[in-house]
């Protein structure tokens, strides 16, 4: 049987790449995403069918992927479709559900306690199982266990140091500038520091500012920093963790207009709860939040497959 991945790009595949390899089962897998570098790379060798990107609330957009799901599924004999989301979920889902294919949307790890749109749309299909990453799972969802549960803090006994710093704003096509003004401020002057800006503006400020880093890129920048400053997006942290590193996390906030809603507060305070993160804000980051994170290394546990019931 082939499973179908079905993600958009950003945090939403990157999550999804987290979770196959605890996919029960030993189908071929078909991954269904935007081309993009994060995609070209992170997906290198596996078998891939590029889809028009879908943005959020975009029901034109949604409406066009049902003809593009009924074919590729058809297409590739497709047995069970996989989605961590966005907007996309709402397009592939429904009709594998309606094809009699079994069907899955397990919601984003930002999403710690309440669920998004999407998923608050696909809990009314019929046929569609939702999933929940976390305790508590809201009505409509049943818990699967999530992205982050092999990953542990540990502390470090070296001299923490600020000598290699990795920034990224995530690739969300809006603005985190008061992040990045901030650290500019901050940082060590003699710090050697890769930027990943996304869509933020920087102008006027003095970076060697790169809009998207491919992702065997940044990963291995990630892995030789000394410390890691992000914003609250589920992409960012398990990129950060899958390299070792506790990130100072900092929360998009929906008054500025830098995200849709808050959910990024409360991925960012979930987190440093666990440990597997250092909470900021944006306007209040100093050198105590990057030191406290430098002092920490993550390590790792084994865990069983995801808990997927056959709608069979």
């Amino acid at each position: 049987m082939t499973t179908a991945l079905v993600a958009t790009i950003g945090g939403h595949v990157s999550e999804l790449v987290e979770l196959s390899s605890r996919i029960p089962g030993d189908d071929d897998l078909l991954w269904i995403t935007n081309d993009s570098p994060q995609t070209r790379d992170l997906l290198a060798g596996q078998r891939v069918e590029l889809v028009p990107f879908v943005a959020e609330r975009d029901i034109r957009g949604v409406v066009a992927s049902i003809p593009r799901a009924v074919g590729l599924y058809r297409r590739h004999g497709v047995g069970r479709v996989i989605s961590t989301g966005s907007a996309i979920a709402l397009g592939f889902l429904p009709v594998a559900a309606a094809m009699g294919i079994e069907a899955h949307y397990i919601e984003s790890s930002t999403r710690v306690e309440s669920c998004s749109v999407t998923g608050r749309l696909l809990t009314k299909v019929p046929r569609v199982r939702c999933w929940w990453q976390y305790e508590r799972p809201p009505s409509g969802f049943a818990t699967l266990g999530g992205v982050y549960d092999r990953f542990e803090a540990v502390a470090d006994d070296r001299d923490p140091k600020l000598g290699r710093v990795v920034v990224t704003v995530g690739t969300t096509d809006r603005d985190f500038r008061r992040l990045i003004e901030r650290l500019v401020a901050v940082l060590p002057p003699a710090a050697d520091v890769l930027w990943q800006t996304g869509h933020s503006d920087v102008t006027g400020l003095e970076i060697s500012a790169n809009r998207m880093v491919p992702e065997s890129e940044l990963v291995a920048a990630i892995g030789e920093a000394d410390v890691v400053v992000s914003h609250a997006g589920a992409g960012s942290l398990a990129l950060a963790l899958r390299a070792g590193r506790v990130p100072v996390f900092v929360p998009r906030r929906a008054a500025n207009g830098e995200q849709i809603d808050d959910h990024q507060v409360e991925l960012a305070r979930w987190a440093d709860r666990r440990g597997l993160a250092v909470m900021a804000e944006a306007d209040r980051v100093d050198l105590e939040h990057l030191i406290s994170a430098a002092r920490l290394r993550v390590a790792t546990r084994p865990v069983g497959q995801l808990p997927l019931e056959s709608r069979s």
